[in-house]
């Protein structure tokens, strides 16, 4: 998640994806309100060149194409969601989902044909978030929520639990207008932008406590509710919602009804392997659990009597039990085995799962995966098992970078995107890899360890190496390409302090140094962490704040409040990793007029520096923090004598952290001849030349592609043979990022 708390101050049918101030916004409409005058591409989807105006008067209008890449929607209202913990299917082939987090509020979607239809809402803001199950009949939608009363600031009864509870339950809506509730008399809600009397109370424990509903299932006449922290099965009538009793089923979690009345389950208990258990009317275990399958998640029957149950360990399949009347057993294995993984590996194609977490058919017999290894994925298989369609919600905090070397190829913190720039707007790209291998390197950061957020590509010597920056710029993780597939090895790792780990956690990584900061390089080419691979100095990286820099020669640079630090790239060794050592840096002092600096970006072959942080005249007098600052300054011969070639300050609006206008600078980036800094709030992209400074134009995303730019590195940019400059920024609302194609004049 980008963020750790939730507010409650969206409008009917708005969400509230920024939690860190009291006030909160919806992801579309209030940041665009800057530029409720702006004038857009006229075709479809944008899809031809605009000019965007702004009413700001200090906007110089710059014409460009705005495209996307990672998501397959983009209009104003609708995005394939950025992930889901489960899937239903209707017989009509409508899909349903839930997620407890979804930026931009779509925790619960539903899919059809290949397109997306809607999203429920009332699921991200005043309390109310997603969960880990849905569950359909005829009439109505079953989802799981969490409830909280946002620190006890929410206090109404008839909607939020009391100050320090929490609630987990289930929210009826109409299958016709998921939107809506289908209220009881007893129903919670309604207050605020909640629906009124539509949520039912399964479980109230303390607000920091477990018991989320793991699994929903329901027919005609009863609801049933899993709860594994509680150890139950918890069962209400459909039509009244009134409880019907409960089953002591141990580590209950996804779950789905049979035409008899009885459930499948998927049952995890700690210290045993899972397994698929068969529960009668009467909560009692019919026959023997279903084992042999690695990690099951989803559940679903089809119209022959089939269970379907998505496999999330290594064969990464679709698993068919047969025969669920005599003696069940798995009889096929849809997929490819392996998924993802089979060679080569990382390549996307078709029943190449990748963390499949969700299953169903329709009535019709076509079958329908969602998966979760990556973002979302939904897809669609005939009864021949060839692919019908597929839908893609790939990134979330996460800025792509285009390779130096090879400007079709744009990487991610876990995806290989290729494109193919003739084509029409959000239909250059392609997902082609996936560069994380969570089952050969354990590891590796990006398995849930340290966060890779954003991305930057160098080309050295015949390697591509890809770096990642955190969201809160602690730490810089190192990969090197695998010439024979898609997967990128954990290479080495450059951090400023100590990683504490989280209490009753294994220590990550291991064999770190016991304080201080410390260098990793993969010594013995395994990608794992291994005694004796980590250089510290015994003590924090000295005042280093939220700057990184990785140059052209791979040269690692750091910025603080007062110092600028350089460790220089020794060379690769035997395995393609790049060697840094703390003892080879050097430190230079900030230059004037910074009383501290934020961000850096160094070019040897030109020997300059761009500072962005703070001075006397334009200090940081708010107390912002992940802000570039009010100062942009290019220095002149900087490994010798650095003298100041020109000093800039773009505007910087604190206030509009409550407003509608641009708000604080964010990030920035550098291409060929231009500077490009964003803004947090409008996303504007403001373009300045590199040569003198001057301010040339802006840059503002088109209604259906605005975003949050919640990165300290949201922006890249690059210049391609041609002259056009392809700016990528991060769009943290709606699961993509936006790419703007930029040709100065005179190319």
């Amino acid at each position: 998640m980008a963020h750790h708390s939730h507010v409650s101050a969206a409008a009917p049918g708005h969400y509230t994806p920024i939690a860190r101030w009291a006030g909160g916004w919806p992801p579309g409409w209030l940041r665009l309100a800057v530029l409720v005058s702006a004038i857009a591409c006229t075709l479809p989807g944008h899809r031809g060149w605009c000019e965007s105006l702004t009413p700001a008067s200090d906007i110089i209008p710059l014409t460009y194409q705005t495209s996307w890449i990672g998501n397959t929607v983009a209009t104003p209202d609708a995005w394939v969601q950025m992930n889901s913990e489960t899937l239903v299917v209707a017989g009509d082939g409508t899909c349903y989902t839930n997620v407890p987090w979804e930026e931009g509020g779509h925790n619960v979607s539903y899919y059809r044909d290949g397109a997306l239809i809607g999203a429920a809402l009332h699921t991200h803001g005043w309390g109310y978030e997603g969960g880990l199950a849905v569950a359909v009949t005829e009439r109505y939608l079953f989802i799981s929520q969490q409830v909280s009363n946002e620190g006890g600031g929410l206090k109404s009864p008839a909607s939020w639990p009391p100050k320090g509870k929490t609630w987990y339950g289930v929210s009826r809506r109409l299958r016709s207008d998921p939107r809506s509730a289908a209220p009881w008399a007893l129903g919670k809600g309604g207050d605020g932008d909640t629906l009124k009397g539509g949520f039912l109370v399964v479980l109230e424990v303390d607000e920091h406590g477990a018991g989320p509903i793991a699994g929903l299932a329901a027919d005609q006449t009863t609801l049933y509710a899993s709860t594994p922290s509680a150890g139950t099965i918890a069962r209400f009538d459909v039509q009244t919602m009134e409880p019907r009793g409960s089953w002591a089923i141990p580590g209950a979690q996804q779950m789905c009804s049979d035409r008899d009345g009885t459930l499948w389950v998927v049952q995890r208990i700690a210290g045993a392997k899972p397994q698929i258990i068969h529960v009668s009317q009467a909560g009692e275990l019919i026959g023997p659990g279903v084992g042999g399958i690695a990690s099951p998640r989803g559940l679903a029957l089809d119209g022959k009597g089939r269970l379907y149950v998505a496999d999330d360990g290594p064969d990464q399949q679709i698993k068919v039990i047969t025969d669920l009347t005599t003696s069940p057993r798995v009889s096929q294995a849809i997929g490819v085995p392996g998924g993802i993984y089979a060679a080569p590996r990382g390549r996307v194609a078709a029943l190449k799962f990748n963390g499949p977490s969700g299953v169903g058919c329709d009535a019709s017999g076509n079958l329908y995966v969602a998966c979760t290894g990556n973002g979302f994925t939904l897809e669609c298989y005939d009864p021949s098992m060839s692919r019908r369609w597929n839908l893609e919600g790939l990134e979330f905090v996460d800025c792509a970078a285009v390779d130096p070397g090879a400007d079709a190829n744009i990487y991610t913190k876990e995806e290989h995107i290729v494109c193919d720039w003739s084509k029409p707007a959000g239909h250059e790209w392609r997902y082609q890899g996936y560069t994380l291998d969570r089952f050969a390197y354990p590891e590796d950061a990006r398995n849930g360890h340290a966060e890779f957020a954003s991305t930057w590509v160098r080309r050295r010597d015949g390697h591509v190496i890809v770096f990642g920056i955190d969201m809160y710029a602690e730490h810089l993780l190192v990969y090197r390409q695998r010439a024979e597939d898609e997967i990128l090895v954990p290479s080495g790792m450059v951090v400023k302090n100590h990683i504490k780990s989280a209490a009753g956690a294994a220590e990550w990584p291991p064999h770190q140094p016991a304080q201080g900061e410390w260098i990793w390089r993969d010594g013995d080419g395994d990608g794992a962490f291994s005694a004796g691979e980590f250089e510290g100095s015994g003590h924090d990286a000295p005042g280093i704040g939220w700057g990184w820099w990785v140059d052209d020669r791979l040269d690692v640079w750091q910025v603080g409040a007062q110092a600028v630090r350089r460790i220089p790239f020794q060379g690769f060794d035997p395995h393609g990793n790049p060697i840094w050592s703390l003892a080879k840096a050097t430190l230079a002092k900030v230059p004037a007029p910074f009383t501290a600096c934020e961000r850096l970006i160094a070019d040897p072959a030109a020997d300059t520096m761009l500072l962005a942080g703070w001075s006397r005249e334009f200090p940081n007098d708010k107390g912002n923090w992940k802000t570039t600052g009010k100062v942009i300054a290019c220095y002149d011969h900087w490994s010798s004598s650095p003298s100041k070639r020109w000093e800039i300050h773009p505007p910087y609006d604190i206030a509009a952290e409550h407003s509608t206008s641009r708000g604080t600078t964010v990030a920035m980036a550098s291409a060929g001849d231009y500077l490009f800094v964003v803004y947090l709030i409008s996303a504007e992209v403001r373009v300045h030349k590199l040569g003198d400074g001057a301010y040339v134009g802006s840059l503002v995303p088109a209604k259906d592609l605005s975003g949050w730019v919640d990165l300290p590195y949201g922006i890249t940019a690059s210049r391609r043979a041609d002259g056009e400059y392809l700016v990528i920024v991060e769009e943290d609302a709606k699961a993509k990022n936006i790419v703007y194609r930029w040709k100065p004049p005179g190319h």
